[in-house]
Formats: structure tokens, sequence, C-alpha cells
């Protein structure tokens, strides 16, 4: 709130008495500090003998709605669980990056490898909404596993050490997700060493999309 005795409470810097450049600085930075404000401007001093200092003070807006654009493949109440910004609070660029970045990991996890989200605000009467611009990208589907420097198992028995990352069947097709790469390397890796490969590595040597990149 830009409430002058709400303000005041935050200042070091006092009536009556003597004006430090360093002292104001550090309380303009307060004030910023609170999300309360996205500009702060004064007129520094140019009496010696006293002098009135004024704030113009211009409040952060805050959030009216959030609404999600494009969406289609994901329900918003799961988004919403998901974001850190919320109805009531100051618009926040640094939230509205976390919550971008959290929409395209659940996207991902959903097998949509190539999802981005834009998130931008629309400044209203009623608060300011937060708007999240989705490009959900095709659901990418695995279509081939290989493994290269494996002489002591077969690629069948590799196969078979993996959960996640699998070939089509005649029953089933498998989502490409980073997080189930990651875990199958993770497998790969354990499968060895318990096999007395204690210095073994598992490591992707290429992932390549086609060109429709479904």
């Amino acid at each position: 709130t830009g409430d002058p005795i709400v303000v005041t409470a935050r200042l070091q810097t006092r009536e009556g008495q003597p004006f430090n450049t360093d002292t104001f600085q550090a309380d303009v930075r307060r004030l910023y500090a609170t999300g309360l404000f996205s500009n702060i401007e004064w007129e520094p001093p140019t009496e010696t003998n006293g002098f009135t200092l004024t704030l113009r003070l211009t409040e952060t807006q805050r959030v009216g709605a959030i609404e999600y654009a494009n969406l289609k493949n994901i329900r918003a109440k799961k988004l919403d669980e998901k974001l850190r910004l919320k109805v009531g609070e100051p618009v926040s660029d640094y939230l509205m990056k976390l919550d971008a970045d959290a929409i395209v990991d659940a996207f991902k996890e959903e097998g949509f490898a190539f999802a981005a989200v834009t998130p931008e605000v629309v400044k209203g009467d009623r608060g300011a909404t937060v708007r999240f611009v989705i490009r959900e990208g095709p659901k990418v589907k695995i279509r081939e596993v290989s493994f290269t420097g494996n002489t002591s198992y077969s690629e069948g028995d590799l196969e078979d050490v993996c959960q996640k990352i699998q070939e089509p069947s005649l029953f089933a097709s498998h989502v490409y997700k980073e997080t189930d790469l990651a875990d199958d390397l993770e497998r790969l890796k354990m499968y060895y060493r318990a096999h007395g490969w204690l210095d073994a590595k598992s490591v992707v040597e290429s992932v390549t999309f086609t060109p429709d990149k479904e």
C-alpha cells in the first residue's frame, strides 16, 4: 500500500535528521523489496538548511486473475496447483518466470517435449490479468531405441532393464520424457555395477526427432 504512514514506517530517513544519501538509498531498496511498488522517484535535495523530501510511488498492480491461453491437453486446475503467483498478490516478473517454467515441466511430463510458455500481463481497473500463453506442440512418441558399447549384454537384455524408454509394441506406444530417460540411464548404470562393472557409465549419445517431432 502507498499509505504515507505505512511507507514512512519502513524508512530510516527521518524528519529533522541530517539527510544521508546512503541511508536514503537503502530506504529505497527496502521499499522496492516489499514488492508493493514498481517505480519510486524523488528529487535530490537542493537546500542544505532543510528541504521537503517527496517520494512519487507507483504501486505494483496486484493479480486480479490468472488465465491460460491455448490450453488443450492439461486441466487448468492441475496447472493452478503448480503456480507460486496467487490472485491478490503483487505482480512479480520473477514468479511469472518460475511459473512459466513449471508449466513447461508439466507438459514435458505428459510427453510434450517441445512445449513453450510465454507469460504476459494485461492491466485492468480491478487488478492485472496474468496470462500464460501456451504452445503445447506435439506429443512425442518413441519410435526406436538403440545401444552402443554393450559388448557383454545384448540389446534385448538392456531393453528389459529399461522400464520407461521403450520402443512401441503391438499393444502400446511410449511417449518421450526427459525424466524417464534419466531414470532408465540410472537403471542401466546400476545394472552393470551390480554385475561387476563398478566404473560403468550410461549416457545419451544422441536423441533424434523426426521432422514432425512426433
